[in-house]
């Protein structure tokens, strides 16, 4: 258990993409407002292979996100 002073460890998913290269965030940022799932794919798997956890995660994210219901 966390004590109140503590903070909790950041989640892989929220945590991660924040130490990958700006471009790289802004890129992927305008692929999920646009819900471009093809550019959203390509970004994920470019991540991939710098970070293949990340890239895992992003991925199973994507492929559960509900792209119609959002737009």
């Amino acid at each position: 258990m966390y004590e109140a002073t503590e903070a909790a460890p950041a989640s892989p998913i929220v945590a991660k993409p924040a130490a990958l290269p700006a471009e790289t965030r802004e890129e992927l940022e305008d692929a999920v407002e646009s819900l471009d799932s093809e550019r959203i794919a390509a970004i994920v798997t470019r991540i991939g292979q710098a970070d293949a956890e990340l890239g895992s995660l992003l991925d199973r994210q994507a492929k559960v996100f509900d792209y119609p219901a959002a737009g």
